[in-house]
């Protein structure tokens, strides 16, 4: 069983000289509009350095950066993945990668730390840029609500246990109430427990989150099972996900499926993803994800610090 809390991270300002000094292969950067996202990737050295552009941002054609980008219309998270790595020569297994994640829809993220641990990949530099607050606060929206299909993110969907006499469902608890009501409703059977952001990215967005997650307490069984980890901190984040799964494990009855659905921060998506690559593949478990019809980009104001992960993947 691994220590994630091992994991090595740093908080750094948007000023810091490691910007400059790093010397990364390659930077990716999922494009979407805000301050924290354009004024990073503007500051990053790196030999290659390339936006990735969701088509579920819908962005119109002048709002699209003058940097190098890839896009793909239409294709799901890991046909975007593969195919924009079908572009890049690069020995990945041997290059210094970098990946600002503070952008990406988190079915990519997650698709992408699958795709780089199968081609091998041992080490990646992640960064991500803690915004000052949410422009709307508590009433804040991240996608368009408009349902497409609640369904395993690519990668992620394993064997399947045929008794589902003590499946769980895991959710990292966000603003997105209508997407915690939903996957909930698709496990409806399954024993819900809720990740909670906390501490908070800042001070007020624990109690706004809180808010906004209240609306689906009905489906998520009242919160009865509320587990905390910060919000910055994927190592912690797939800590606490180990531990609660040793518990379900050492049950009775003891744990038969076992869903995960990250619908909290971005690092905690990484922390997801990380608890899933290193021990959920020995478990009957998949990670779901409510997809909807778009996403709404730049719903951040300001940038109060950058955080950079050390990600070892298996």
């Amino acid at each position: 069983m691994i220590d994630f809390t091992i994991f090595y991270k740093s908080r750094h300002s948007l000023d810091s000289q490691l910007w400059q000094e790093s010397g990364w292969d390659i930077f990716l950067s999922s494009y979407d509009k805000s301050t924290r996202v354009v004024d990073l990737f503007g500051r990053i050295r790196a030999t290659k350095k390339i936006w990735l552009i969701n088509p579920l941002y819908q962005l119109k054609s002048e709002d699209l950066p003058t940097e190098e980008y890839f896009s793909k219309e239409g294709a799901e998270e890991s046909e975007f993945i593969i195919s924009l790595f079908s572009t890049i020569d690069l020995d990945l297994a041997n290059s210094r990668i970098c990946i600002d994640i503070t952008g990406f829809l988190k079915p990519e993220l997650l698709y992408l730390f699958f795709f780089l641990s199968q081609k091998g990949v041992k080490k990646v530099d992640v960064l991500y840029s803690e915004p000052k607050r949410y422009p709307d606060d508590q009433d804040t929206s991240f996608t368009d609500k408009t349902p497409l299909k609640d369904r395993a993110v690519h990668g992620y969907d394993e064997a399947y246990n045929q008794s589902t006499d003590a499946d769980a469902l895991i959710i990292g608890v966000g603003y997105d109430d209508d997407l915690i009501a939903r996957i909930a409703k698709y496990k409806s059977s399954a024993r819900k427990i809720s990740i909670i952001g906390l501490p908070s990215l800042q001070p007020d967005m624990y109690q706004q989150s809180l808010i906004r997650a209240s609306s689906a307490k009905d489906d998520v069984e009242n919160y009865d099972n509320l587990y905390f980890a910060p919000a910055n901190d994927p190592f912690v984040t797939a800590s606490v996900i180990q531990q609660i799964v040793n518990k379900l494990k050492n049950g009775s009855p003891t744990l038969t499926n076992l869903y995960l659905s990250p619908l909290g921060t971005k690092p905690q998506a990484l922390g997801f993803a990380l608890y899933h690559l290193y021990e959920g593949k020995q478990l009957s478990s998949s990670i779901l994800y409510p997809f909807t019809k778009e996403t709404l980009p730049g719903k951040s104001v300001g940038i109060s610090s950058v955080w950079k992960y050390s990600v070892e993947l298996p």
